[in-house]
C-alpha cells in the first residue's frame, strides 16, 4: 500500500470558538476507524483549535459573524491531513517567525505560542492562496506527532 491519501471528512463550520468542539469530535468520529493514537488525537485537536481560533480573531478585520471555515481531513498510511479553506484576509502563517520562547513565566505574554505548538505537531505545513480563500494544510505523523522543540 502506498502513501495515498484517503478523505475521511468534510467539514463547513461557522468561524466560532463553539466549532472548536464540533470539529473536535466530528474529527475524531471519522478517524475513529483509523485507530489514532492519544498523541495523535491530541495533535490534530491541538491544530484545528489553534486555527479556529486564530482565525476567528485575526482574519477577518474585527467581526468572523457569518464566515464559514472548510476543514478536509484525509488519512494516509504515515499522516493525517488536515487542510483548512477560508476567505479572510490573506496571510501565511508560514511566512513569520516563530513567537520567542520567554525566558521565565513573568516574562510570558498571552497569545502568539500557538503557531509555535502547531509547528512542533507538524510534518508538514504547506499554504496557498487560492482565489479568495487561503488554504492551509497540515499533515500530522501518525506513529509520532508531537516532537520536542527545544528552546
Amino acid at each position: 500500500m502506498g502513501d495515498e491519501a484517503v478523505a475521511v471528512a468534510r467539514l463547513e463550520l461557522p468561524v466560532a470558538i463553539a466549532s472548536v468542539p464540533v470539529a473536535h469530535a466530528a474529527i475524531a468520529e471519522a478517524l475513529a476507524p483509523h485507530a489514532p493514537s492519544a498523541r495523535l488525537r491530541q495533535a490534530v485537536d491541538l491544530v484545528v483549535e489553534e486555527t479556529i481560533m486564530n482565525l476567528q480573531m485575526h482574519a477577518f478585520d474585527g467581526s468572523a459573524a457569518g464566515q464559514t471555515l472548510q476543514i478536509d481531513v484525509a488519512v494516509s498510511p504515515r499522516r493525517v491531513h488536515l487542510c483548512f479553506r477560508d476567505r479572510g484576509r490573506p496571510f501565511d502563517p508560514l511566512a513569520h517567525a516563530p513567537a520567542a520562547l520567554p525566558r521565565t513565566l513573568d516574562e510570558a505574554a498571552v497569545g502568539g505560542l500557538g503557531w509555535r505548538l502547531v509547528r512542533a505537531a507538524a510534518a508538514h505545513l504547506g499554504y496557498r492562496r487560492d482565489g479568495d480563500c487561503n488554504a492551509l494544510t497540515v499533515e500530522i505523523e501518525r506513529a509520532d506527532p508531537i516532537r520536542p522543540t527545544g528552546r
